[in-house]
């Protein structure tokens, strides 16, 4: 579903990591991108295919129809990602097979040259050891064999690997069918079964503007019935980061506000250091009186 609210994909990036990096984006998605809080790309897919795909298309000098269409293709796609897309692997896995038969081409080439035929065999053979002991690695963390094998079951498995699960079955089990939940500082709403918004980004712009756009706890929920909500999955930890860098959090009088929204308007069906799940108040009801 999309997002209530955007920024554009470059610029989200360009504040987050900064314009350097932005130019260093394939060494960063091939060795460096874990570990960087800021925009973690999921993973890595490791140097092989930095250090030879290139000399699959540049360095042979009889370049086949193929080839040539692979390499376009590859480029133009990375290129679009890179204006378009997050820095995300499971964005760039499209061009990732043709980045194989590049650089399986320019390792050939290598391996063909005297001289360096032995370096080549040791290069190529090491960048194979690191991207399987990379994968290794990430297989260790999600441990699929137990659910793979019929040991675990799916819920369980889940429950074990991704935090935000028991928040969805939470809301899958005690919400009502027709509910409509807003998520703030989420778009992990693959396993929730009930229609949902949120904000691109894992933003909170939807709730911010609200919130300068109102003067109480009660047109803050007025805002959010309007947007055909009626329910809200808040990441705690999310909105205090956001609010920490943002002159908006720093505004006593709109803090009091949301405080008030937060812990006096809504009914908390479920709250802990990381997340809350919360019902709006029911609409007020206008009762019309007969004269008499």
């Amino acid at each position: 579903m999309p997002g209530l609210e955007t920024i554009p994909e470059l610029q989200f990036r360009v504040e987050t990591m900064g314009w350097g990096a932005q130019f260093l984006i394939p060494w960063l998605v091939s060795v460096e991108m874990t570990g960087r809080e800021v925009y973690a790309a999921d993973g890595i897919i490791g140097p092989l295919f930095l250090v030879f795909a290139p000399f699959g298309w540049f360095v042979v000098r009889r370049r086949p129809m193929l080839l040539k269409f692979l390499g376009f293709v590859t480029l133009g796609y990375f290129v679009v990602a890179w204006f378009i897309g997050g820095v995300r692997l499971r964005y760039y896995l499209p061009m990732l097979p043709f980045c194989a038969i590049l650089a399986a081409r320019g390792w050939r080439f290598f391996l063909r040259v005297k001289g360096i035929r032995l370096l080549a065999i040791v290069v190529g053979g090491g960048l194979i050891a690191y991207n399987f002991v990379v994968s290794t690695t990430y297989l260790r963390q999600a441990d699929p064999w137990p659910f793979l094998l019929g040991v675990q079951d799916r819920e369980d498995y889940l429950l074990q690997h991704l935090p935000d699960y028991r928040y969805m079955k939470f809301m899958n089990e005690r919400l009502p069918p027709d509910a409509t939940v807003m998520l703030i500082h989420s778009n992990r709403g693959y396993y929730l079964d009930r229609d949902y918004r949120y904000d691109a980004k894992f933003g909170g712009y939807t709730l911010k503007r609200i919130l300068r756009e109102s003067r109480s706890a009660a047109e803050m929920t007025r805002h959010f019935r309007e947007l055909g909500i009626s329910h809200l999955y808040i990441d705690l930890r999310g909105l205090q980061i956001d609010l920490g860098a943002d002159p908006l959090g720093k505004d006593r009088e709109k803090m009091l506000i949301l405080q008030r929204f937060l812990f006096r308007e809504l009914e908390i069906l479920l709250q802990d250091g990381r997340a809350m799940i919360a019902a709006l108040p029911p609409k007020e009801e206008k009762r019309h009186g007969t004269a008499g």
